[in-house]
């Protein structure tokens, strides 16, 4: 109630006190835009936008984008930010920095993640030339999320401990602990669980010292851990805590579903589903994996096999959806580090120009021979800035390879979960017998021979045709021997390739060595490669 009289108060004040203008209320708006951003929102919805010349109209689409975005309201279009960067652009300036930051949020939400990089590391280059910690901090907080949706985890961890460290010098200490709680979190999605309670753990002894929703927030991101170590019990603590100090509206559909896991975990199936209710109907008619891979555990609980199967395809059918956007992201992002440096460069290049200017006003006062002299050092100084940038263009182009390698065999992991819980489940009890024998038909058609021709051709085309160079180079390697190595290559696990190739694992294992072996003493020029890919 006391936030609400204060707005009203505001507006009321901005409405009689007419005489100040647009500018007045403008300030008034950026007084409080931090603490009250509802507050600030109401301010601006005061003024006639229509009638706001350049630089009012450039400075109004910078606060109401800025309030928007701390009113937890998103924004995907970036029409109105748009006027504040071309206004700004160029200026150094503070409100420049801000501008180029709630761009890149705005463009984060429309998922466009290439543009959204390129702001956030403008604002980023001029909160440090601006030295402001917060800023710095907060673009960095932002590249790591666009990195973490591209699963790109570590480069996502990198920004966050940028973010984390920056944080903690702005003196932004919530800001901070959240900040550690991400990053936690990404350590749990590559598989190194045991190092995200380790994270979390460190900062245990802050967090009784924020509000309720951080809290819940904190005992939320030990119950995937948790249960990823087998330790059931422990999830169920945490998930029990993130109910004691959460209410019913603090919950997303993320949220409930962790909940829901941590009591599924602990077979209290009936205290889980009214969770798991809840949790899809947020995102009823939304193609979600995680719903799909739930409504799957579901089924399998109650032996409802026909069900559970038809969850299993609809699991795969989104994952690969999002394997093949997060590729499409990839590649859009492929030329980020060029864009950064392209930027950097403009702006020294303005700075030389001016440097340039004076010297040669200064020269036209010296001798003949300083003119010469500046003109060289000019000329080398080009040439050694050529070099770094061939130089680093190749390290850019190595980096780029093994990134879409890299995210090329995430493409499988779905696939090779099955498998290896196929392997290790085919003895099991008659009553699984439907559900093993369709998921092996499903995971049977990977090796056929167009889907085998296709993985190879995809394999030649991230390594450098490695596959022909191999076949070319090793005379004693069979077409038996280069599927395997294609199943190796593709991020396939032993267990699963033995079951794709009606091998024994032991024969998988002797198999490795033995090309190995043969690999290594072949003498092949591209031996250390083949020797790479078969790990």
């Amino acid at each position: 109630m006391g936030r609400i009289m204060i707005a009203v108060a505001m507006v009321m004040t901005a409405l009689m006190a007419g005489c100040g203008g647009a500018g007045s209320t403008l300030e008034r708006a950026e007084a409080v835009i931090d603490s009250m951003p509802d507050s600030a929102l109401a301010l601006l919805s005061t003024l006639d936008v229509a009638r706001l010349d350049g630089g009012d109209k450039a400075w109004y689409a910078l606060l109401q984008s800025k309030a928007l975005d701390k009113s937890y309201i998103d924004v995907s279009d970036d029409s109105l930010i748009v006027q504040a960067v071309r206004y700004y652009d160029g200026e150094g300036s503070d409100h420049e920095m801000q501008a180029h930051y709630y761009r890149g949020v705005v463009m984060n939400n429309s998922g466009d993640f290439r543009t959204a990089v390129v702001e956030f590391l403008k604002a980023e280059h001029l909160a440090e030339a601006l030295n402001s910690d917060l800023y710095y901090a907060k673009s960095n907080e932002m590249l790591a999320d666009v990195y973490y949706k591209s699963y790109n985890m570590e480069r996502s961890i990198i920004h966050r401990r940028i973010a984390v460290e920056s944080y903690r010098n702005a003196g932004k200490k919530t800001n901070e602990l959240f900040a550690i709680v991400e990053m936690a979190t990404s350590y749990d999605y590559m598989d190194l669980p045991h190092r995200s309670i380790e994270l979390l753990d460190s900062i245990a002894d802050q967090v009784l010292d924020e509000d309720s929703v951080f809290i819940g927030v904190y005992h939320s991101a030990y119950i995937l851990p948790c249960i990823n170590l087998g330790n059931n019990e422990e999830s169920l603590k945490h998930a029990q805590l993130v109910q004691q100090y959460w209410h019913d509206s603090d919950y997303s559909s993320d949220e409930l579903l962790l909940v829901f896991q941590a009591y599924y975990a602990n077979d209290m199936v009936d205290e889980a589903m009214p969770l798991f209710y809840k949790a899809a109907s947020f995102t009823e008619g939304v193609n979600d994996e995680n719903i799909a891979y739930l409504r799957y555990k579901i089924k399998e609980y109650y032996n409802e096999i026909d069900s559970a199967y038809t969850y299993i395809k609809q699991m795969l059918s989104i994952h690969r959806e999002r394997v093949q956007k997060s590729l499409s992201q990839a590649a859009a992002l492929a030329d980020r580090d060029y864009n950064e440096k392209l930027y950097i460069d403009e702006l020294e290049a303005h700075n030389k120009d001016r440097l340039i200017f004076a010297l040669i006003v200064i020269a036209l006062v010296m001798l003949v021979m300083c003119i010469i002299l500046l003109y060289r050092q000019k000329a080398a100084r080009h040439r050694m800035q050529l070099e770094s940038l061939i130089y680093e263009f190749k390290h850019q182009q190595t980096q780029l390879k093994d990134d879409v390698y890299t995210l090329f065999k995430e493409r499988f992991l779905a696939i090779d979960k099955i498998g290896t819980e196929y392997f290790t489940g085919k003895d099991s009890d008659k009553m699984r017998s439907i559900m093993l024998k369709n998921i092996e038909t499903e995971l049977m058609s990977i090796v056929s021979p167009q889907s085998m021709s296709q993985l190879r051709n995809m394999i030649n085309l991230l390594l450098d045709g490695v596959i022909d160079r191999m076949e070319a180079q090793l005379t004693f390697v069979k077409e038996q021997d280069i599927d395997f190595i294609c199943l190796l290559a593709a991020g396939f696990s032993m267990k699963s390739i033995a079951l794709l190739m009606n091998m024994t694992q032991s024969n998988c294992y002797s198999k490795r060595r033995r090309l190995k072996e043969k690999i290594s003493q072949s003498g092949a020029a591209d031996a250390e490669e083949f020797l790479r890919i078969l790990g």
